[in-house]
């Protein structure tokens, strides 16, 4: 991990856990974490924590999910790699085979942080590429946030009402066709925004046919919105 990665990361626990008042202990239980296991994220010494993982974190200190995991993908990348642009492409190397490269190459509707109307239904498409040596086959685009996980600014202490705040999405995963070397694939679905002033987000990743993710948890598909509801 890079030095000012690990520090963005130990800085953003450490002012979110201060601003809600809550000790790291305390943002430890909330999120599932052994304080061990906790102290490794903040640290950067943990490898590849689960998606699960980061999005109990995200809610428990009330940041975007999105943002919790691009700052991870973030510390596992080489500082020469990394592009100017805010969301650059993403690219990874699958968890069993190396030959196996996927590439996002862009969100074609709906870019983060977009400003929806509330109670819109929207279309989300993503465009993916295999730039890797193997054939995709089998894989489907599986949606992995819970349904609070994806909250952010929001101080309803009421969990049925923030229940209610989030992103409801046409299907909970999205079939992946065939896909050669090279080729390039878009995959589509519609999300219905909630009737409130929030932002709410949504994650995705990649599993093959025996339902295991093919890669890591720095590479994932997603939507933030921004939601008026005048």
């Amino acid at each position: 991990m890079k030095p000012q990665a690990e520090a963005s990361m130990r800085e953003l626990l450490v002012r979110r856990a201060r601003e809600l008042g809550k000790t790291l202990k305390t943002v430890a239980v909330e999120a599932g974490l052994a304080r061990s296991c906790l102290y490794k994220l903040i640290n950067g010494t943990t490898r590849d924590p689960s998606v699960q993982t980061l999005l109990r974190l995200a809610g428990a200190v009330e940041v975007s999910p999105i943002a919790l995991l691009r700052l991870y993908g973030d510390m596992n990348t080489p500082r020469s790699e990394r592009a100017t642009e805010p969301l650059p492409p993403s690219r990874a190397v699958g968890l069993l085979d190396s030959r196996d490269i996927a590439l996002l190459n862009a969100d074609v509707t709906v870019p983060h942080h977009a400003v929806v109307n509330g109670g819109e239904i929207f279309e989300k498409i993503w465009e993916i590429q295999n730039i890797g040596e193997i054939c995709w086959t089998g894989r489907r685009l599986v949606r992995v946030d819970n349904p609070c996980s994806g909250i952010v600014g929001r101080s309803a202490e009421d969990p049925v009402a923030k229940s209610r705040l989030q992103l409801v999405s046409l299907e909970r995963e999205i079939a992946i066709p065939k896909t050669l070397p090279g080729g390039l694939v878009r995959l589509r679905t519609f999300f219905s925004a909630p009737k409130a002033n929030c932002c709410v987000a949504s994650v995705w990743r990649i599993e093959d046919q025996s339902l295991r993710p093919c890669y890591g948890p720095a590479f994932f598909l997603g939507v933030t919105v921004t939601v008026i509801d005048q």
